[in-house]
């Protein structure tokens, strides 16, 4: 009887010790489903560990506002509970092995919202494991937009979304079956853009690459609404799960170079997706020049840039358009020697005053970079921003990064005559744009995402499942034995 009770516990110690081993994490596959409330995620995964273990436990990175359906394992008896607010998965097998598999099935509670009466937007977060891949795949036909994290490619085709990358995944982007389509955009609402479909090859020209997005989303918002979800000081903005939302009451001018200052920052949410410093003067600087291109284009007035006010006829009525901001102000900035435009953005409250001036200035660096080496260089830049592959967080960092490839101090000159020539010519810029060649080929810099199987232990009806299996059995009897007779006794 002694004898018995000293296996039991022998099996029950040694299952407590496999079970609490080391272990070290893998790659992870996710599969995604949409709905109109939810995002439903299959996750599998397999844990692998340089000695054999007979089990694993793993915190994964998910908060509790998700509902997890279920876990499995093909190796063993699987579970799941929270932990300082964290789920933690367990697997127990029988055997001592090197890898388990885990397939865990979780739905996202506020995983899908609506987007002010149009697309519907789905926001989650995808956990990973630090230096392994991540893949994941949402399948839905009618996806529009999405956020591509740093570390990650992305693509769509055949209405499956692919990513692939390392770590943990931010899943974000629109979907809908409503609205009207063009070649780019995806419009919500009672109203149409003229000419935007044309007048995104100005985009493509000076970024040289292609559409990231399958269609991007664009809502038209009332002035009470736009002013409480986003500032009464801005016409249009992007987000960077892929949408454009704008003011309805702007003229079909205005609304027109909105359109496609936004939609310059929906290219550069790709090319700057490195940048974390929240600094805007490139960003906004690329998106005013089109602004500028976008004048031309339709023939409409345009205002100077530390410039003169400008005068136009129309219907028999004379205007007047002011400058974006006076010679004076940006000759001051130079001569105290500020340099504050590297840590500015227009939605930081410390530079409230000086948004016009911010706008103005970061449209300076893109227009004397143009007049220094042409348009084309522009798109030279963006190779070079490509290339970063990692996160900048410092506004230091990325002002010496600018400062290799553009001008942050355009136009500057201890002399005030050679100045004020600067910016006259450069408010005299022409772009003739029937000469430039907006049929270029642009680069696409997605690339074919291959997404495998689900990840699971190989066979399971192998000799070793068997024999595991016949283990299970045999501690199952001893288990019984022993609780029958401890009952005797």
């Amino acid at each position: 009887m002694e004898s018995i009770g000293y296996v039991c516990v022998f099996l029950v110690f040694l299952s407590v010790f496999l079970l609490f081993s080391s272990s070290s994490e893998a790659s992870v596959l996710h599969r995604i489903d949409l709905d109109e409330e939810s995002v439903l995620v299959n996750s599998s995964f397999v844990v692998g560990s340089e000695d054999p273990v007979g089990g694993t436990r793993i915190t994964i990175g998910q908060e509790e506002d998700i509902d997890i359906v279920g876990v499995d394992s093909t190796v063993g008896d699987a579970s799941y509970y929270y932990e300082d607010g964290r789920a933690v998965i367990s697997v127990d097998s029988v055997l001592p092995r090197k890898e388990h598999d885990v397939q865990m099935m979780w739905r996202s509670r506020d995983g899908v919202s609506e987007s002010f009466g149009g697309p519907m937007k789905f926001d989650v977060d995808l956990f990973g494991f630090e230096g392994k891949e991540t893949t994941a795949v949402v399948q839905d036909s009618n996806i529009l937009s999405w956020n591509e994290p740093l570390g990650f490619q992305s693509q769509y085709s055949d209405g499956s979304l692919k990513f692939r990358g390392h770590g943990h995944l931010w899943l974000c982007g629109h979907f809908s079956d409503l609205g009207e389509d063009t070649e780019n955009y995806r419009y919500f609402g009672n109203y149409s853009f003229d000419g935007a479909d044309d007048l995104v090859a100005l985009v493509e020209y000076i970024t040289g690459v292609s559409n990231p997005h399958e269609r991007i989303p664009v809502v038209l918002l009332d002035d009470t609404t736009y002013d409480q979800e986003f500032s009464p000081w801005s016409d249009g903005t992007y987000e960077t799960c892929g949408l454009v939302t704008i003011r309805k009451s702007l003229g079909k001018t205005d609304k027109l170079k909105t359109l496609l200052h936004e939609t310059v920052h929906a290219f550069n949410s790709r090319t700057l997706k490195w940048d974390n410093t929240e600094t805007a003067y490139y960003d906004e600087g690329k998106a005013q020049f089109v602004e500028v291109l976008t004048s031309e284009a339709i023939g409409s007035p345009r205002s100077e840039v530390f410039g003169d006010v400008v005068y136009y006829e129309e219907n028999g009525k004379r205007y007047r358009i002011n400058p974006r901001s006076s010679s004076d102000e940006l000759w001051d900035y130079y001569t105290e020697d500020d340099a504050w435009i590297k840590y500015w953005s227009p939605r930081r409250d410390e530079f409230r005053g000086m948004r016009e001036f911010g706008y103005a200035f970061s449209e300076l660096i893109v227009r004397n970079q143009v007049e220094k080496e042409g348009v084309g260089s522009l798109r030279d830049i963006y190779e070079k921003l490509w290339e970063i592959d990692r996160n900048i967080e410092s506004a230091d960092e990325k002002a010496k990064i600018m400062e290799n490839l553009v001008d942050l101090r355009p136009c500057y000159s201890e002399n005030r005559t050679e100045f004020e020539n600067c910016l006259k010519d450069i408010n005299s810029q022409r772009f003739n744009l029937s000469g430039i060649d907006l049929n270029h080929t642009v680069r696409d810099h997605r690339v074919e995402i291959e997404i495998g199987e689900d990840i699971i232990i190989g066979d399971s009806g192998s000799l070793v499942m068997f024999f595991e299996d016949l283990v299970r059995k045999v501690v199952d009897i001893f288990e019984g034995v022993s609780f029958w007779i401890s009952r005797k006794l």
